[in-house]
Protein backbone atom coordinates (compact mmCIF):
# COMPACT_ATOMS: atom_id res chain seq x y z
CA UNK A 1 0.00 0.00 0.00
CA UNK A 2 1.18 3.37 -1.35
CA UNK A 3 2.72 5.77 1.72
CA UNK A 4 -0.14 8.34 2.66
CA UNK A 5 -0.02 12.20 4.04
CA UNK A 6 -0.89 10.81 7.62
CA UNK A 7 2.47 8.84 7.29
CA UNK A 8 4.18 12.28 7.35
CA UNK A 9 2.71 14.99 8.68
CA UNK A 10 3.24 14.71 12.49
CA UNK A 11 7.13 14.84 11.58
CA UNK A 12 8.76 18.51 12.45
CA UNK A 13 10.54 19.33 9.70
CA UNK A 14 7.65 18.34 7.23
CA UNK A 15 5.13 20.82 9.24
CA UNK A 16 8.08 23.59 9.45
CA UNK A 17 7.85 23.05 4.88
CA UNK A 18 4.31 23.38 5.04
CA UNK A 19 3.87 26.33 6.97
CA UNK A 20 6.69 27.77 5.96
CA UNK A 21 5.86 27.30 1.82
CA UNK A 22 2.57 26.33 0.97
CA UNK A 23 3.89 25.89 -2.99
CA UNK A 24 7.10 23.89 -2.07
CA UNK A 25 4.69 21.53 -0.05
CA UNK A 26 2.23 20.86 -2.92
CA UNK A 27 4.97 20.66 -5.46
CA UNK A 28 6.47 17.78 -2.93
CA UNK A 29 3.27 15.87 -2.36
CA UNK A 30 2.31 16.04 -6.82
CA UNK A 31 6.55 14.68 -7.13
CA UNK A 32 5.62 12.18 -4.57
CA UNK A 33 2.40 10.82 -6.74
CA UNK A 34 4.30 11.31 -9.99
CA UNK A 35 7.42 9.40 -8.70
CA UNK A 36 5.69 6.50 -6.87
CA UNK A 37 3.64 5.92 -10.84
CA UNK A 38 7.05 6.31 -12.06
CA UNK A 39 8.32 3.65 -10.31
CA UNK A 40 5.24 1.40 -10.76
CA UNK A 41 5.70 2.07 -14.74
CA UNK A 42 9.03 0.70 -14.05
CA UNK A 43 7.75 -2.35 -12.14
CA UNK A 44 9.69 -1.44 -8.87
CA UNK A 45 8.62 -3.91 -5.90
CA UNK A 46 6.41 -2.40 -3.36
CA UNK A 47 8.67 -1.19 -0.96
CA UNK A 48 10.90 0.80 -3.47
CA UNK A 49 7.63 2.48 -4.51
CA UNK A 50 6.78 3.36 -0.59
CA UNK A 51 10.56 4.63 -0.74
CA UNK A 52 9.85 6.57 -4.27
CA UNK A 53 7.00 8.28 -2.80
CA UNK A 54 8.77 9.47 0.45
CA UNK A 55 11.51 10.78 -1.17
CA UNK A 56 9.38 12.58 -3.38
CA UNK A 57 7.54 13.84 -0.16
CA UNK A 58 10.68 15.00 1.25
CA UNK A 59 12.99 16.02 -1.36
CA UNK A 60 12.73 19.65 -0.88
CA UNK A 61 12.43 19.61 2.55
CA UNK A 62 16.11 21.93 2.62
CA UNK A 63 14.03 24.58 1.47
CA UNK A 64 13.07 25.63 5.06
CA UNK A 65 16.31 27.04 5.29
CA UNK A 66 15.56 29.33 2.56
CA UNK A 67 14.03 32.93 3.37
CA UNK A 68 10.66 33.33 2.53
CA UNK A 69 11.08 36.06 0.64
CA UNK A 70 13.62 34.52 -2.02
CA UNK A 71 10.62 31.68 -2.32
CA UNK A 72 7.93 34.08 -2.94
CA UNK A 73 10.35 36.32 -5.35
CA UNK A 74 8.79 37.12 -8.74
CA UNK A 75 11.84 38.86 -10.00
CA UNK A 76 15.36 37.49 -10.89
CA UNK A 77 17.55 36.28 -8.07
CA UNK A 78 20.76 38.26 -6.97
CA UNK A 79 23.99 35.76 -6.66
CA UNK A 80 23.23 36.01 -2.87
CA UNK A 81 19.89 34.70 -3.40
CA UNK A 82 20.90 32.30 -5.63
CA UNK A 83 23.25 30.25 -2.87
CA UNK A 84 20.44 30.39 -0.49
CA UNK A 85 18.73 27.83 -3.47
CA UNK A 86 21.61 26.00 -4.73
CA UNK A 87 22.06 25.09 -0.75
CA UNK A 88 18.52 23.59 -0.15
CA UNK A 89 20.03 20.19 -1.43
CA UNK A 90 22.38 19.69 0.94
CA UNK A 91 20.79 21.20 3.91
CA UNK A 92 17.59 18.69 3.02
CA UNK A 93 20.38 15.88 3.12
CA UNK A 94 21.34 17.06 6.63
CA UNK A 95 18.14 17.37 8.16
CA UNK A 96 17.45 13.74 6.75
CA UNK A 97 20.84 12.62 8.21
CA UNK A 98 19.75 13.75 11.63
CA UNK A 99 16.47 11.38 11.21
CA UNK A 100 18.80 8.52 10.27
CA UNK A 101 17.38 8.16 7.31
CA UNK A 102 18.94 5.10 4.69
CA UNK A 103 21.22 6.39 2.24
CA UNK A 104 19.43 6.06 -1.28
CA UNK A 105 17.05 9.18 0.89
CA UNK A 106 20.19 11.38 1.51
CA UNK A 107 21.75 11.25 -2.23
CA UNK A 108 18.03 11.55 -3.46
CA UNK A 109 17.72 14.80 -1.60
CA UNK A 110 20.79 15.67 -2.27
CA UNK A 111 21.61 15.33 -5.80
CA UNK A 112 17.79 15.52 -7.31
CA UNK A 113 19.08 19.37 -8.83
CA UNK A 114 22.32 17.22 -10.81
CA UNK A 115 22.07 17.00 -14.90
CA UNK A 116 23.87 14.16 -16.74
CA UNK A 117 26.07 16.70 -18.47
CA UNK A 118 28.03 17.95 -15.24
CA UNK A 119 26.47 21.54 -14.90
CA UNK A 120 24.16 20.97 -11.72
CA UNK A 121 24.30 22.02 -8.24
CA UNK A 122 27.01 19.68 -7.50
CA UNK A 123 28.70 19.08 -11.02
CA UNK A 124 28.10 15.53 -10.38
CA UNK A 125 27.51 13.82 -14.27
CA UNK A 126 26.50 10.69 -15.70
CA UNK A 127 26.66 7.49 -13.46
CA UNK A 128 28.28 9.14 -10.98
CA UNK A 129 24.55 10.80 -10.33
CA UNK A 130 22.66 7.99 -8.05
CA UNK A 131 20.22 6.70 -10.27
CA UNK A 132 16.79 7.42 -8.00
CA UNK A 133 18.27 11.28 -8.76
CA UNK A 134 18.59 10.96 -12.18
CA UNK A 135 15.15 9.70 -11.84
CA UNK A 136 13.18 12.70 -9.62
CA UNK A 137 15.21 14.96 -11.67
CA UNK A 138 12.90 14.03 -14.45
CA UNK A 139 9.68 13.78 -12.08
CA UNK A 140 10.69 17.45 -10.15
CA UNK A 141 11.39 19.33 -13.46
CA UNK A 142 7.87 18.12 -15.37
CA UNK A 143 6.10 19.18 -12.14
CA UNK A 144 7.85 22.41 -11.85
CA UNK A 145 6.84 23.16 -15.59
CA UNK A 146 3.53 21.97 -15.48
CA UNK A 147 2.42 24.13 -12.38
CA UNK A 148 2.52 27.71 -12.28
CA UNK A 149 5.24 28.87 -9.86
CA UNK A 150 5.99 32.10 -8.53
CA UNK A 151 9.43 32.34 -10.96
CA UNK A 152 7.16 31.40 -13.95
CA UNK A 153 3.94 30.20 -15.90
CA UNK A 154 3.09 26.67 -16.36
CA UNK A 155 3.76 24.88 -19.77
CA UNK A 156 1.17 22.68 -21.79
CA UNK A 157 1.99 18.99 -20.69
CA UNK A 158 2.96 18.23 -24.55
CA UNK A 159 5.64 20.98 -24.42
CA UNK A 160 6.78 19.98 -20.89
CA UNK A 161 7.33 16.16 -22.62
CA UNK A 162 9.17 17.99 -25.34
CA UNK A 163 11.54 20.10 -23.06
CA UNK A 164 12.23 17.12 -21.59
CA UNK A 165 13.39 15.17 -24.92
CA UNK A 166 15.36 18.64 -26.08
CA UNK A 167 17.02 18.26 -22.94
CA UNK A 168 18.06 14.63 -23.15
CA UNK A 169 21.79 13.80 -22.47
CA UNK A 170 22.46 17.06 -21.40
CA UNK A 171 20.07 17.96 -18.13
CA UNK A 172 18.87 14.25 -18.42
CA UNK A 173 19.09 10.58 -19.39
CA UNK A 174 18.14 9.68 -22.22
CA UNK A 175 16.80 5.89 -21.41
CA UNK A 176 15.00 7.51 -18.41
CA UNK A 177 13.57 10.54 -20.53
CA UNK A 178 12.16 7.76 -23.13
CA UNK A 179 10.80 5.88 -20.11
CA UNK A 180 8.99 9.01 -18.29
CA UNK A 181 7.07 10.27 -22.01
CA UNK A 182 6.16 6.86 -22.69
CA UNK A 183 4.74 6.69 -19.13
CA UNK A 184 3.12 9.38 -19.18
CA UNK A 185 1.43 9.23 -22.90
CA UNK A 186 0.33 5.75 -21.60
CA UNK A 187 -1.26 6.42 -18.41
CA UNK A 188 -2.53 10.21 -19.34
CA UNK A 189 -4.01 9.06 -22.84
CA UNK A 190 -1.74 12.15 -23.93
CA UNK A 191 -1.81 13.11 -27.64
CA UNK A 192 1.16 12.35 -29.37
CA UNK A 193 0.00 14.50 -32.42
CA UNK A 194 -0.72 17.45 -30.10
CA UNK A 195 3.47 16.63 -28.85
CA UNK A 196 4.29 17.14 -32.33
CA UNK A 197 2.04 19.96 -33.03
CA UNK A 198 3.63 22.24 -30.56
CA UNK A 199 7.55 21.14 -31.33
CA UNK A 200 6.11 22.80 -35.07
CA UNK A 201 4.66 25.80 -33.54
CA UNK A 202 7.52 26.96 -31.37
Amino acid sequence: MKQTLGQFVNWMPLHMLWEHDLNTFQHSLRVADLFYEFGKYKDFPLHMLNDLYEIGVLHDIGKISVPKSILAKRGKLTPEELTFIYSHTTYGEMILKKENYPKIFLDSVKYHHENIDGSGYHHIKGDDIPYIARMLRIVDSFDAMTNDRVYQKSKSISMALLDLEEKKGTWYEPDLVNEFVQMYIDKYSVDVDLITTDFHNN
